[in-house]
């Protein structure tokens, strides 16, 4: 048994640590630390709790750069397909719309 991590994941625990953050120290895996560490509650450092805003701030913006760079490519398509349409075809399109 690993007596020693175990003693260093708890003690990990008690100054703020998340799982993620004592099996990247430890290499111990998450049911280890589940067994290890189910009666001892987490109670975030200021720390942590930046690092989850920051972690969530930056998510927010990887997501709205990719949809923009979406909606960038479906403008691009709808302009191309666009200039493909006879003059006479686009004033049936919109009086259709109409």
């Amino acid at each position: 048994m690993k007596i020693i991590e175990r003693q260093k994941a708890i003690k990990l625990r008690r100054q703020g640590s998340t799982y993620a953050e004592i099996r990247k120290l430890l290499k111990v895996s998450k049911g280890s630390l589940s067994l290890w560490l189910r009666k001892i509650p987490y109670v975030p450092t200021g720390l942590s709790i930046e690092k989850r805003r920051l972690a969530s701030i930056n998510s927010g913006q990887v997501l709205h750069k990719r949809k923009m760079q979406r909606i960038t490519r479906i403008k691009e398509k709808a302009k191309q397909e666009i200039s493909k349409i006879k003059p006479i075809e686009l004033k049936l399109l919109g009086a259709m719309a109409y």
